[in-house]
């Protein structure tokens, strides 16, 4: 079962950016496993990876966006076919 935060009206958030970027990964690159004190927004422009979310794994492509909060245990790993390039905003509601 997955968690569910209710962090109120969209309008009413504030959001903090702390750090913003697009990258073109190598074959087989990995981040991970680990935990970041902030939430993470990732968005997959190209290719394919594999994230591993907490015991749930899931195959991204292009056009998937996935988000997780701050201390989700994660690991991403970009294919060794199909390297795959991301646009990321870690931010601090």
């Amino acid at each position: 079962m997955r968690e569910q935060v209710h962090v109120g009206s969209l309008a009413q958030l504030s959001p903090v950016v702390n750090f913003a970027n697009r990258m073109s990964t190598a074959p087989g690159q990995a981040w991970g496993p680990r935990t970041i004190p902030d939430c993470q927004l990732i968005y997959v422009i190209s290719g394919q990876a594999e994230l591993a979310l907490g015991p749930e794994r899931m195959q991204l492509g292009a056009g998937d966006c996935v988000f997780y909060g701050a201390a989700s245990p994660h690991r991403l790993v970009s294919s060794d076919t199909d390297p795959f390039t991301f646009s990321s905003i870690h931010f601090s509601l």
